[in-house]
């Protein structure tokens, strides 16, 4: 009887394991529902010059990633997440990301990364916008009027309008 119950307790032990690691198809329902859910997060509207750039999805068991550009650059992560840092200008553009499961159906998702150069100050001060006008003369005034003159001439049998300043 010893004998008959070791085998017997080996072979619960292995169906136990192997029944653990049977996959349902409510198992692959769920897996391509988060697959079509994937959305790329971390997008920012502007990027500047010497940031990073951490573009990700859901990190989903089974599921190949690939990331690339639309521009036709050669693809640039196959993982769930995609880090570009120092950022320049070449780097702005559409960036894509493929999920796929050989159960479910491809999900495509793609943003714009705007990249711009820093803003920076200008050195102003007034000693370094200093202007000099020295070959003007100086021409001085306490005021200025501005008048209409009008006067009606004879010409000839007519009269003319002669306008004028005074």
């Amino acid at each position: 009887m010893r004998v008959l119950l070791k085998p017997a307790v080996a072979l619960l032990c292995i169906a136990a394991v192997l029944s653990s690691c049977i996959k349902t198809a409510n198992d692959d329902l769920v897996n391509c529902e988060s697959v079509q859910a994937l959305r790329i997060k971390g997008a920012r509207t502007q990027y500047y010059k010497g940031d990073s750039i951490a573009l990700s999805v859901a990190n989903i068991p089974g599921v190949y990633y690939m990331w690339g550009r639309m521009d036709g650059g050669n693809t640039m992560s196959y993982a769930s997440s995609l880090v570009i840092h120092p950022c320049d200008k070449t780097d702005q553009g559409w960036y894509y990301m493929i999920a796929s499961n050989p159960d479910c159906t491809t999900r495509r998702d793609s943003v714009y990364v705007a990249v711009a150069n820093k803003l920076t100050e200008a050195p102003c001060s007034p000693a370094n916008n200093a202007v000099s006008f020295s070959a003007l003369p100086n021409i001085s005034f306490t005021s200025a009027t501005l008048g209409v003159r009008c006067c009606l001439e004879p010409y000839g049998a007519a009269w003319l309008w002669r306008p004028g300043l005074s």
